[in-house]
């Protein structure tokens, strides 16, 4: 999925979740992973959206497999793979950022 799409899917995901109508909305997360010579990069960034529907862009250096197991955890309600490097990691958080506002 290309970077464009990947804003535009967190997005999606973040505003449903604003949106829900369940009784308990719980805390959830939106992993997106990068490549890099079109193998996985060694870095992601996770959107953690909490129940009250706020989140934060959460960016680490290492794959998503390997990052802190108490956000591996939370229940993710979907899972990106975007075709670009590492480099758009701060471009497509500033981007879902502008377009939740």
């Amino acid at each position: 999925m290309d970077y464009e799409q990947c804003a535009n899917s967190v997005t999606t995901i973040i505003k449903s979740h604003w949106n829900a109508t369940a009784p308990d909305p719980k805390q959830m997360t939106v992993p997106v992973t990068f490549t890099h010579d079109r193998k996985i990069a060694a870095g992601c960034v996770v959107f953690v959206v909490e129940a009250d529907g706020s989140y934060e862009a959460k960016a680490f250096d290492s794959r998503y497999p390997l990052i802190d197991q108490t956000i591996r955890d939370v229940y993710h309600a979907a899972y990106f793979e975007c075709d670009d490097d590492l480099d758009k990691v701060q471009p497509l958080i500033d981007a879902v950022a502008a377009k939740l506002k």
